[in-house]
């Protein structure tokens, strides 16, 4: 059997017959003065990083999550809007009356929980209370204490169509009533008028 070397040289002989002219290097002629191989580096791979647990729930809390969020879904808007008050304050049941020209035999009426307005002479309209809403209002008093209450209140018909009525509300000196964009009428309980 032939060495490697004797192969080598039978290899270039036939290149040469072949007319390649093209000459190896002196390494590859003679196998004698090649240099061995270089040694590949070994990648030194240390240990693989322990990989991160990933952070999961525990099973009881994965059971019932489903549940506690349904409940805070259902809860938070029955806290955050708590029950609305259609109840009339004692102070604005009765009947309001004006002495402005025009508007002699106009009315107001609020009971417990209806309102009605009278538009002359027997005619008049009942309303449903919705919803009644009050806020202290400033009125520049010198002990800063405030007298005036702004109203709103919300009222509806049959067909469940909502309105909306805000006026100042004054005990002191007469009871008064003030629309918010009417304020030259002044309504006053049981036909006062000041």
């Amino acid at each position: 059997m032939a060495t490697v070397e004797d192969q080598l040289k039978l290899l270039l002989e036939r290149m040469k017959a072949a007319g390649g002219g093209r000459e190896l290097p002196e390494d590859l002629r003679d196998p004698s003065k090649s240099q061995p191989p270089v040694a590949r580096r070994s990648r030194k791979r240390g240990k693989a990083a322990p990989a991160k647990k990933k952070w999961t729930l525990p099973p009881k809390v994965r059971l019932y999550l489903p549940y506690v969020v349904i409940f805070l879904a259902v809860l938070t808007p029955l806290l955050h809007n708590p029950p609305r008050s259609n109840q009339v304050p004692s102070n604005l049941i009765g009947m309001w009356r004006t002495n402005t020209p025009g508007y002699e035999d106009r009315y107001i009426l609020f009971v417990e929980r209806n309102v009605a307005f009278g538009t002359g002479g027997y005619d008049g309209e009942a309303y449903i209370v919705a919803e009644v809403q009050s806020s202290p209002v400033e009125d520049g008093a010198k002990d800063g204490a405030s007298t005036k209450t702004l109203f709103t209140i919300r009222y509806m018909k049959a067909d469940k169509l909502e309105y909306e009525l805000s006026f100042y509300y004054e005990p002191e000196p007469v009871e008064t009533i003030t629309f918010k964009n009417q304020e030259h009428l002044r309504w006053t309980k049981k036909g006062r008028d000041s």
